[in-house]
């Protein structure tokens, strides 16, 4: 296991060609104390990468799922919490592509807060084959449209 944990960037430096989701917090992703349970930011970084799909790759996401039968499930999920966003606030979510491999695309998620960062997640996802829940190598459409963005965003 990799235990480097790269810092987040700041909110200045990310790249202008990145994805930004911009998620208010609702009490719904809130603990008793007003600040987001844990768990709720992978809730929330699985929709950027929903928004994402469409609107930088332009592809339909439910259509990969449903009708092409191509899954994108996660292989590792894990996430530093910076400072505590609470209810009533807005968190910035900006992906970036790591890393393309075979079968998976390595995400990160530098979230920022009042544009200081609060967190940094990583989501590795993986491309199967749904009916023989199998990995596949990432459909030539997926793959093109994420390196592009992936050379889009780089610095």
């Amino acid at each position: 296991m990799n235990d480097i944990h790269p810092a987040p960037l700041p909110a200045a430096e990310l790249p202008a060609a990145a994805f930004t989701a911009r998620q208010p917090i609702r009490f719904e992703h809130c603990d008793t104390a007003g600040i987001v349970f844990f768990a709720r930011y992978f809730t929330m970084m699985q929709g950027v990468v929903e928004e994402w799909f469409a609107a930088e790759l332009g592809l339909d996401y439910a259509d990969i799922i449903q009708r092409r039968r191509v899954g994108l499930g996660y292989v590792r999920a894990e996430c530093d919490y910076l400072q505590p966003a609470r209810l009533g606030e807005v968190l910035d979510l900006t992906l970036l592509v790591e890393r393309v491999g075979r079968s998976s695309i390595s995400l990160a998620f530098h979230g920022h807060r009042h544009g200081e960062p609060a967190l940094i997640g990583r989501l590795v996802l993986v491309t199967t084959d749904i009916t023989e829940t199998a990995s596949i190598p990432i459909p030539a459409d997926i793959r093109d449209a994420v390196e592009s963005y992936q050379r889009r965003c780089a610095t």
